[in-house]
């Protein structure tokens, strides 16, 4: 209702009503009608309502509109927030996968000086062998100084039987070795 007064007048003077009483030749001022008033004032009336409306259903709007950014500025800062997360955790992958290759060269590193030192054992093991036999073979021929040579045989098979042993070990070793170096990947490669 504050805003019906000046709207008035602007409907007022928009239809360029005069603001003094009309006068006729007499020189007197002659009132308004009153059907013109009343059809004044209800254009003033609808006017006014048709404004109110149409302010309503802006308000309305701007208000959706308002909600709507809002909402979209949410989403677009919890996006955010996971390509954050997401590039965080490449990061950790990809650390962790470098991790991994080096873990997994130095494993087979370790491999291959273990597979060179098992073949040397090996290698070692028959050179005893060969050396036993040859004793044994000494053995059965009659010597003057047999029992010499049986501890000696005694010797060398006793060391012959602990390098087994160690070699035994370490064909273990390798062969867990083996399986976790596989397993590593196996690892990288997913």
């Amino acid at each position: 209702m504050r805003g019906l007064l000046p709207l008035l007048c602007v409907t007022l003077w928009a239809a360029e009503v005069p603001g003094t009483p009309l006068k006729t030749e007499e020189g007197r001022s002659k009132p308004a009608f009153v059907e013109d008033v009343n059809v004044l004032m209800y254009g003033v009336l609808q006017f006014s309502d048709a404004i109110h409306h149409i302010y309503q259903e802006t308000r309305g709007r701007m208000s959706r509109i308002h909600t709507l950014l809002l909402r979209q500025e949410g989403e677009l800062q919890q996006l955010q927030e996971e390509v954050g997360q997401a590039t965080q955790k490449e990061e950790e992958i990809r650390t962790t996968l470098s991790q991994l290759q080096t873990q997994t060269a130095g494993l087979h590193t370790h491999t291959m000086e273990m597979r060179t030192e098992v073949q040397k054992a090996e290698r070692e093991q028959v050179e005893l062998q060969n050396q036993v036999i040859s004793l044994e073979t000494s053995l059965e021929r009659p010597a003057p100084n047999i029992t010499t040579l049986k501890d000696l045989a005694l010797e060398h098979s006793n060391i012959l039987k602990v390098l087994e042993e160690w070699v035994q070990e370490e064909k273990r070793t390798l062969k867990d070795q083996d399986q976790q170096l596989t397993h590593m990947q196996s690892l990288t490669e997913s």
